[in-house]
C-alpha cells in the first residue's frame, strides 16, 4: 500500500459508502500518514475505494456527512500527502456540524479537505459551498 498521486484516477471517484477494511490496512494508513507527516489521509489516497479517513488525533471517520457550516469562510493553506510538497490556498468555513458532531478551526479545515478526497474533488481547485 502507497499513497497514490494525482492524476490517479482513484483520487477523482467518488468513494463507495459500502465497504469492508482490514484492520492491517487501517494500521498500514495510519503508519504511512505518521512516516509522510499527514494530519489525515483518505481511503481513495492509498487505492481503497471506501468512504472514510483517519486522522492524526485518532479519530476514524466512517461515512461522515456534512450537515451545515457555522462562521465565515478562512483562508487556508494546505498541502496534501497526493501532491507531495506542494501547498495551495483554500476558502473552508472555519466551522462544520457533521454526523460525528460540530468541528472547528484546523479540525474542521482538515475534514473538509478529507471530505473533497472522497468526494473526487481536486482538492486543490477552489470549488463552489
Amino acid at each position: 500500500m502507497n499513497i497514490l498521486q494525482y492524476p490517479h484516477a482513484a483520487l477523482t471517484t467518488r468513494c463507495k459508502s459500502a465497504f469492508s477494511v482490514l484492520k492491517a490496512d487501517l494500521d498500514l494508513m495510519f503508519r504511512l500518514m505518521e512516516e509522510n507527516n499527514g494530519v489525515a489521509l483518505s481511503a481513495n489516497q492509498v487505492g481503497l475505494n471506501a468512504y472514510f479517513f483517519i486522522t492524526s488525533w485518532g479519530q476514524i471517520f466512517v461515512n461522515l456527512r456534512l450537515l451545515g457550516y457555522k462562521g465565515d469562510y478562512v483562508q487556508s493553506k494546505e498541502g496534501c500527502l497526493s501532491l507531495a510538497g506542494k501547498q495551495f490556498l483554500r476558502r473552508r468555513r472555519e466551522c462544520i456540524t457533521t454526523s460525528a458532531g460540530s468541528f472547528e478551526g484546523d479540525k474542521a479545515i482538515i475534514i473538509q479537505h478529507e471530505l473533497d478526497h472522497l468526494n473526487g474533488y481536486e482538492v486543490w481547485h477552489e470549488r463552489s459551498v
